[in-house]
């Protein structure tokens, strides 16, 4: 996991966080409207993601 952190953008989109997960979109976007995604910000009606947090969303660690 380590090894992908240095490859990541900086920021993520629901897109990106489907592929690392093994999810489909819409699974995150259900994650976000149920609180469960990691924190994210709406930038002209979508969303993005610190990469680092979801990394840590992926392994299970809590901020």
């Amino acid at each position: 996991m380590i090894a992908v952190i240095e490859t990541l953008k900086p920021f993520l989109t629901v897109n990106d966080v489907a592929e690392l997960a093994g999810v489909m979109p819409r699974t995150v976007r259900d994650w976000i409207k149920t609180g469960i995604a990691p924190r994210g910000t709406k930038v002209n009606g979508r969303y993005i993601f610190e990469a680092e947090d979801v990394v840590r969303f992926l392994k299970g660690e809590n901020k």
